[in-house]
């Protein structure tokens, strides 16, 4: 469930902060920053095990709630060619565990080809985790930018925490996913939020 947003209102936009290291990801706290977005290091061999893969070869999974501990026997059916994508798996969802103080988890790896998505929109969680492995990262609307210069798009790679409309006191982070048609372009796109037994 997601709140539309009719135009991509300035009002509207986020404000955001950029980190170097996962521990920079408990900024989230703060009640003025909606958006955390940790740029990390390049993940070599992840990359090297998805970025030559056409669409259709690419894993694809959704997890509707697992355990942490769980993740370990769970991960390697559906990732079983790609070892070092499903040991980053792992770590994000233990960053996003340990800082929403949960032991169950929601994680959602997809292929995206089409412009689902495409419109801005505030996701109806308290907090989720994106990043993208392959292809354009998802589209912001930044608070601290000029009107006409509010849209921003995350690096492929980072990881991004967006609060969401269940997050006490804040309206959360308009984001989309960029439009896709016509390109020949496709994102390979991992999503984890707190599972429903948390």
């Amino acid at each position: 469930m997601t709140t539309l947003l009719e135009r991509p209102e300035k009002a509207l936009a986020a404000r955001a902060c950029v980190v170097e290291a996962a521990s920079g990801l408990a900024r989230i706290r703060q009640s003025d920053i909606a958006l955390v977005i940790w740029r990390r290091a390049s993940r070599a061999a992840v990359q090297a095990e998805v970025a030559q893969s056409s669409p259709d070869q690419l894993p694809a999974f959704r997890l509707e709630d697992v355990a942490l501990a769980d993740l370990g026997a769970t991960l390697p059916q559906h990732v079983a060619a790609t070892q070092a994508l499903g040991d980053d798996i792992t770590d994000l969802a233990q960053h996003y565990a340990r800082l929403m103080r949960v032991t169950r988890v929601r994680i959602r790896l997809e292929t995206v080809t089409t412009d689902a998505c495409s419109r801005f929109h505030v996701d109806r969680v308290r907090l989720r985790l994106l990043t993208t492995y392959v292809g354009p990262g998802t589209d912001w609307l930044d608070a601290d930018a000029a009107p006409d210069r509010c849209i921003r798009r995350l690096p492929e790679g980072a990881v991004a925490l967006l609060k969401g409309s269940l997050w006490p006191g804040s309206p959360g982070c308009p984001h989309r996913s960029p439009p896709l048609a016509g390109t020949g372009r496709h994102r390979l796109l991992l999503s984890i939020d707190e599972g429903p037994g948390r």
